[in-house]
């Protein structure tokens, strides 16, 4: 049997999202690399003993791993008592499945199971954590034992990766004494743009000079910014319309409730819970993509924005925030432009002149698709994750 690698989350992999796209894409480069063979494991409290499932081009694990900091318990009693039981499992389906490394996406308190597998002795490979953002925003948020707990987990992983420097940072700030390491998200076109569905824009628009921007409606998306920033735009650029599409979230209603009262809500639009394959289309539409989102170390922000990655190679010009993870790919006016967080007036000021530039800003539309295509692909994220599992 192939060596294999085993991708772990605490979640099912088939929901959108995300972490859940990152962590399809390395299981699809791990395949056609050949060099490992792919594992993925949920864990599930339903499966007391794994559950395996082979699907095309890679095995479906589902196994209980019980979380130190579990709300069904009030000490970490339960935890240490079913630990030698739950380690026995973990080492025997290492060994059955021939795993020599553990990569946890987004990890949890039920990492520390493979902390214990190795400190153990029964498994003798390595336990990379991969953090994303809101992971380790909440970490920053825990108290008492259970933030000493989480710091423990983050020293004795082999390696902690980030997919930004800026969120290292943040991984640091909470444990100084790590190994980290930077593996940046990527994007492949051609899955990118495979079952993409056409454009289904709001009536009036195609004459209309387009931005566009795709987030969560959430707070960290800093939708109210760019509402602000839309009103001065409005005033030099008559033709410009503010489409946002997003998926379904906490701040859904109040942004709502602010377009419905605006003297610009007929050039605003909100569209909601689209799926991912009408992306492509909505940045063909497009003139502009723009990037609100804020950024409060240990608290809230982006982790690697990958929208940015779709609208690079869909060949748009990107605006963005100085957000996290944003300046490791936007050089401001070579690759695109870079404005400060929370400043509506300097994202105006930006969007106007983009689109008042049309040759200068195509041209660093053209630029930051030549670098995505060379320095973010899913192919040397994965390679570089090879690199961190072989050292």
């Amino acid at each position: 049997m192939k060596r294999s690698i085993a991708f772990v989350l605490p979640w099912t992999i088939d929901y959108d999202g995300g972490v859940n796209e990152v962590v399809r894409n390395l299981i699809e480069e791990c395949r056609l690399a050949g060099d490992f063979h792919p594992v993925f494991i949920e864990s599930h409290w339903a499966s007391p003993r794994p559950a395996v499932e082979q699907r095309p081009g890679y095995t479906y694990i589902r196994v209980r791993l019980r979380a130190l900091d579990n709300k069904r318990f009030k000490t970490p009693f339960a935890f240490f008592a079913s630990l030698p039981v739950t380690l026995t499992r973990l080492a025997s389906l290492a060994r059955e499945h021939e795993i020599e490394v553990f990569n946890v996406h987004y990890p949890s308190f039920d990492a520390l199971n493979w902390i214990a597998l190795r400190k153990s002795g029964l498994f003798a490979g390595k336990v990379v954590l991969s953090f994303h953002g809101s992971d380790i925003r909440t970490a920053h948020g825990l108290a008492g034992w259970v933030r000493a707990a989480y710091r423990y987990l983050l020293r004795h992983a082999d390696v902690i990766a980030c997919c930004s420097k800026d969120l290292l940072g943040e991984v640091a700030a909470l444990e100084p004494d790590i190994k980290g390491s930077v593996v940046y998200n990527g994007i492949d076109e051609g899955r990118f743009a495979r079952g993409a569905l056409p454009a289904n824009l709001p009536a009036g628009l195609e004459q209309k000079e387009l931005i566009l921007n795709i987030g969560r409606y959430e707070f960290r998306k800093g939708h109210d910014v760019l509402l602000r920033a839309f009103a001065r735009v409005r005033e030099q650029r008559p033709a410009a319309h503010l489409l946002i599409v997003g998926t379904t979230g906490p701040d859904l209603e109040k942004i709502r409730a602010s377009v419905s009262v605006s003297t610009l809500k007929e050039h605003i639009s909100l569209l909601v819970d689209l799926p991912h394959a009408a992306i492509p289309g909505m940045l063909a539409a497009a003139q502009l993509f723009v990037l609100s989102s804020r950024w409060i170390p240990g608290k809230m922000g982006e982790g690697f924005p990958v929208a940015i990655l779709e609208a690079a190679v869909a060949g748009k010009p990107v605006i963005t925030t100085r957000t996290c993870g944003a300046s490791e790919i936007i050089e401001d006016r070579v690759t695109g432009r870079l404005v400060p967080l929370e400043d509506a007036e300097a994202l105006a000021k930006a969007i106007c002149e983009s689109l008042g530039d049309r040759a200068g800003t195509q041209a660093m539309a053209a630029a930051l698709r030549q670098k995505v295509r060379t320095e973010f692909t899913w192919r040397r994220a994965y390679q570089a994750y090879a690199s961190l599992f072989r050292a």
